[in-house]
């Protein structure tokens, strides 16, 4: 062995060789730094960490800032589960969270997926709603803009005016739309602008074609007014002004007044007979179904007079039991028409329960008194 092998000698350090007394002299020895007396005996101010008498730190060490609070019952804290997904937090309740755990990862999965699908067919029912809400509002608007324009405008029932003038008095037009022309007005144009249509009807189809039924009224009354005649419905309208010729189309009325009177407007009569008062008479009339009256006199109110056929005056008084009185001088007119169609007389309705009917005078028995035909008002008359 040379003397150079002779410095490596087997001995217990970590590299397994003991090495030569001259390497050990010259090897650096660590020695650590001393602290200064003071240093040692004044230890740096820390907060106490001595646990206190319930076995705790106290609340302001770091030990107890680091501490987790204790799981109930003495157990340890399970592992921390990720979040659940926007589906799992909408759709889990209280209840399916603590059951969870009871879940093996199969079930999990299925309940995971299940609530996927939930989500995604909510997703396509908005989807769809939006889109069909958009297309039914694409639909309206291309309905009253585009689509169901008018194409033809028929006129169905008589009337004293022409197809044209009806169309133009309507309001409805050619190449309007069906959905957005006015059809609840057209009655009320048709009455104001044309008189003698009374209402008037609308029926409208997809198509474009609209059919308009008008209905037509008559003049019941008339009233002459200087050099012209006033011609009016049984509703009180206005049907025309016309020349006093025209008058004796109707029943004429006398002894009235009339204020304000424009075609397709209700006729105003004055305070001391108005037109609600004729009006009385007049339904009185219409249910008794004396429709040939030629006048109605009303210059007195409370001894009212009417002339029937021209031939015939009927004496009415006042209308106490108007409707009675005219019902029972229906009857009598009649049975008198069936002696002599063309007899003249007079009917006197101002007694009490009777009627008299007096027959008029002729040149043939002018010297005799002229006979007289009571009859009693009674409810079998009547």
């Amino acid at each position: 062995m040379s003397e150079k092998d002779n410095k490596f000698i087997l001995g217990d350090n970590s590299d397994g060789y003991r090495r030569s007394a001259e390497s050990e002299k010259t090897r650096p020895v660590y020695l650590p730094p001393q602290r200064s007396a003071q240093r040692r005996s004044e230890p740096p101010s820390r907060p106490s960490q001595r646990p206190t008498a319930n076995g705790r730190a106290p609340a302001g060490s770091p030990v107890a800032q680091r501490r987790k609070p204790a799981s109930p019952q003495g157990q340890r804290p399970s592992a921390k589960r990720p979040a659940p997904n926007s589906a799992q937090r909408v759709r889990r309740n209280p209840q399916q969270l603590r059951n969870m755990s009871e879940l093996s990862p199969n079930e999990r999965r299925k309940l995971h997926n299940e609530l996927r699908k939930k989500q995604r067919r909510r997703k396509q029912l908005m989807t769809y709603a939006a889109v069909s809400f958009v297309v039914l509002v694409m639909a309206v608007i291309l309905s009253l803009t585009v689509f169901f324009q008018i194409s033809e405008i028929t006129i169905s029932g008589s009337s004293p005016y022409t197809d044209e003038q009806i169309i133009d008095a309507s309001g409805i037009s050619l190449g309007e739309n069906v959905i957005r022309c006015k059809a609840d007005a057209v009655s009320e144009n048709l009455a104001k602008n044309l008189p003698y249509i009374d209402s008037a009807s609308v029926e409208r189809s997809f198509s474009g074609k609209v059919k308009i039924t008008v209905k037509t009224t008559t003049p019941v009354w008339s009233v002459i007014n200087g050099e012209q005649s006033i011609m009016i419905n049984a509703k009180g309208k206005v049907l025309e002004l016309g020349t006093p010729e025209k008058a004796l189309e109707a029943t004429i009325i006398q002894g009235v007044t009339v204020t304000h009177a424009v075609p397709g407007e209700t006729v105003v009569f004055s305070e001391e007979v108005s037109f609600d008062f004729v009006k009385e008479i007049g339904d009185a009339v219409a249910s008794s179904g004396l429709d040939k009256l030629t006048t109605l006199n009303l210059v007195d109110t409370d001894y009212i007079q009417a002339l029937y056929d021209g031939r015939l005056t009927i004496i009415i008084g006042s209308t106490d039991n108007l409707a009675k009185k005219l019902a029972l001088t229906a009857k009598v007119i009649e049975r008198e028409n069936e002696i002599d169609p063309d007899q003249y007389g007079t009917i006197d309705l101002t007694i009490e329960d009777k009627l008299y009917f007096r027959p008029a005078e002729n040149d043939e028995s002018a010297d005799d008194e002229p006979q007289e035909d009571v009859t009693e008002m009674t409810s079998d008359a009547a």
